[in-house]
């Protein structure tokens, strides 16, 4: 298997400093998992995607806070 690993963001702050925000979350866990993984690194593929896929509404804190994540998916296929 190969991970991809998206970082988000809530709607705070400027687009384009939420699509760099979501990329560092995504790669320190990137680098998080392979400390604690024994895995490959090109088998790993970080992704920021910003605030375009929230959880949650961004009017409230609770809300913000679902959206400010890192998913990892598992797939068959190299990127």
């Amino acid at each position: 298997y190969y991970f991809k690993i998206v970082g988000h963001t809530d709607s705070v702050g400027a687009a384009p400093f939420n699509e760099e925000l979501s990329l560092e979350r995504a790669r320190i866990a990137r680098d998080l998992f392979l400390e604690k993984v024994a895995i490959q690194p090109w088998r790993l593929f970080a992704q920021g995607r910003g605030e375009g896929y929230p959880l949650a509404s961004n009017d409230d804190e609770r809300g913000r806070a679902a959206n400010r994540r890192v998913e990892i998916f598992a797939v068959k296929a190299p990127f």
